[in-house]
């Protein structure tokens, strides 16, 4: 008598879990909507419960995934950088320096450290910058595309770079170094070139 209730205990078990299962989730996505948070793929719900820190703005609102650098650190020099997102319009200028009423520039030639600097930020970088539909798209990482955006607004085109200065070897980002490298052909103006 006691293995058969045994059997009939596990076949309840074996049929009513997955409908246990899914009332539980039903009931947790019914708590998680009153709360305005739906989620639809499962590596979301991943990704959202290994997440140590999220950052938003002064409103509460998550970011819209695109960031923009708005200081550079070139040869000893802080560089305080105008403009907004992905568009490729602002000045670099040395802090302290003050600028009445600036107008748009695009592609102001940079020199010196700052513009090694800004070769680094654009050869050492897998991201791409676009113009379409009447507004500047990216692909890949927002951090590198705010590179390539800052590059430009100091005169450098990545696709010209890339051509003039191909890239022959890379270690790409690791989490432990905390950095990426690349090594490109420079010509005949050294042996060789390494932007981190």
């Amino acid at each position: 008598l006691k293995e058969r209730q045994k059997k009939d205990n596990h076949n309840l078990i074996e049929r009513g879990l997955p409908a246990a299962m899914s009332i539980t989730l039903a009931i947790g996505v019914s708590r998680m909507a009153k709360r305005r948070a739906i989620i639809r793929h499962l590596p979301a719900v991943e990704a959202l419960g290994s997440t140590t820190v999220i950052c938003s703005d002064k409103t509460g609102t998550l970011t819209e995934n695109a960031m923009t650098v708005t200081e550079l650190w070139a040869g000893g020099q802080v560089f305080g950088v105008s403009g907004q997102g992905y568009q490729p319009e602002g000045e670099m200028l040395p802090q302290g320096t003050i600028v009445v009423s600036p107008a748009p520039t695009v592609g102001k030639p940079a020199g010196g450290a700052l513009r090694e600097t800004l070769l680094a930020g654009a050869l050492c970088n897998d991201a791409a910058l676009y113009h379409e539909k009447q507004q500047w798209q990216i692909t890949g990482d927002p951090t590198e595309a705010a590179l390539l955006v800052v590059a430009r607004k100091g005169g450098l085109d990545e696709t010209t770079l890339r051509k003039e200065f191909p890239r022959e070897d890379e270690l790409p980002f690791d989490s432990a170094r905390q950095t990426m490298a690349t090594l490109h052909d420079v010509g005949e103006q050294c042996t060789d070139a390494r932007f981190v």
